[in-house]
């Protein structure tokens, strides 16, 4: 049984170099084999990542790795579909495999715990947390969370069986947050998964990133999902410099908006519309849903006014403005104006030099310390 990460990375080699670092500093008690794999999902960054992958191995010459190999991913494919499929060609079975993102940051010592988890659980799929928002001071090497005091409150260290809250908190649908099996039992479920997301009447750039929301309802369906409420990642860098606030911020969650009608369209399938286990997510879902409306309008992220407007309609939730400015609240009011204002992805902030200037060695000195 080996531990296997997956790192798929598409144009964004400077947070793979962080992202990738905070895993090969990953130490552990216990021997046992342990690989990553870096598809790159993108031919014209070949050499980049290739470059990148070098850079971080000769700046962790202790890493605990047998190897880290660079593969080209299939492009021909929806990427979520090459990416489990890249799993199910490299590893065997019962092997653990994990998929970390590009973007985000690994925490200390989580990989072996997940190790230890995975090898003792029954379950084949199983979940954690991640953390939100973090800060980093300009010219400072200083991090700072948002509830910085929790992150490493919880010291118990247990899985257990999920229930339909965790599914709302954890899993929707951040890979990282993920540790799996390769079994045939988890196969069954990834291809049920891929099942309903090819059922679903939306472009695969909507429909397909959900697979792994769409995983975790089918091994909650078939009880063999287990949870930890413990965070262990730090969830999507985009190095933002940002004057008015802080001089730079990491991380920014997706189109929450988009996520939650995503998701209600899931659990209105064939094989989950009529199933009482899941009414619990579907009430916190369309609860949400209206917080979010005028974000998701201005900010689609790729997605068409008319497909999202059918996301509405499928979903059988109204499009309420007025419903939306009765619940207007000052978060509300800073969220929206975060992602029209401030997000590098409209004022293409050059991120590159930052990114590749700053040492992650500081800023995870910081984390082992308050951890410890």
């Amino acid at each position: 049984m080996s531990l296997v990460i997956f790192v798929p990375t598409f144009k964004r080699p400077t947070t793979l170099l962080w992202s990738l670092d905070s895993v090969l500093k990953q130490k552990f008690n216990t021997d046992f084999q342990r690989r990553i794999i870096v598809i790159n999902n993108d031919h014209e960054t070949k050499t980049e990542v290739e470059k990148t992958v070098a850079a971080v191995t000769k700046n962790n010459p202790s890493h605990q790795f047998a190897e880290i190999i660079v593969i080209q991913g299939n492009t021909s494919m929806p990427a979520i579909k090459n990416i489990y499929g890249t799993i199910r060609n490299l590893t065997k079975e019962e092997d653990i495999a994990i998929i970390h993102c590009d973007d985000d940051i690994m925490l200390p010592k989580t990989l072996s715990e997940r190790y230890y988890f995975a090898t003792t659980s029954k379950q084949d799929v199983l979940i954690a947390k991640a953390i939100g928002t973090a800060y980093f001071f300009e010219n400072k090497n200083y991090v700072c969370f948002t509830g910085f005091k929790k992150v490493f409150e919880n010291k118990s260290n247990k899985y257990f069986p999920a229930i339909s809250d965790d599914l709302t908190n954890y899993s929707i649908p951040f890979l990282s947050v993920y540790t799996f099996k390769t079994t045939i039992g988890f196969w069954k479920l990834y291809d049920q998964a891929i099942g309903w997301s090819d059922e679903m009447p939306y472009h695969p750039r909507i429909k397909y990133p959900f697979v792994p929301f769409f995983i975790g309802l089918s091994a909650f369906k078939n009880k063999n999902l287990s949870c930890s409420d413990t965070n262990i990642v730090i969830r999507g860098q985009l190095f933002k410099f940002n004057k008015i606030n802080l001089p730079v911020i990491i991380t920014e969650y997706a189109n929450t908006g988009i996520i939650l009608l995503t998701g209600l369209s899931a659990l209105m399938n064939k094989d989950l519309a009529n199933d009482k286990d899941y009414n619990k997510i579907r009430e916190d879902f369309k609860n949400n849903v209206d917080d979010f409306v005028l974000q998701t309008l201005f900010r689609r992220d790729g997605v068409k006014f008319n497909e999202l407007k059918y996301l509405f309609e499928t979903t059988s939730t109204p499009l309420n403005l007025v419903n939306f400015i009765t619940k207007i609240n000052i978060k509300t009011l800073r969220n929206l104006f975060n992602n029209l204002i401030l997000d590098t992805r409209y004022i293409k902030t050059n991120i590159k030099g930052w990114g590749e200037k700053n040492s992650l060695k500081s800023f995870w000195n910081k984390l082992e310390n308050n951890n410890n």
